[in-house]
């Protein structure tokens, strides 16, 4: 792990400071995710239905 100084001279003083106030404001405060599960749950609930249909006539095309 680099040191705080190797930090400062490869990336500058102000973006060193910056990435330790996010990872403390991280830490302290977390982040909000992302709710993609939600958001392909109810593209499924719309579409799911459709799909499987298909699939299904598509296994078995002279039944249906």
């Amino acid at each position: 792990m680099a040191d705080i100084d190797t930090l400062i001279d490869r990336h500058g003083e102000d973006t060193v400071r910056k990435a330790f106030w996010l990872q403390e404001h991280i830490y302290e405060e977390g982040i909000a995710g992302i709710d993609f599960t939600g958001e392909a749950e109810s593209k499924m609930r719309k579409i799911g239905p459709m799909r499987v249909k298909q699939r299904i006539e598509a296994q078995f095309p002279d039944k249906i």
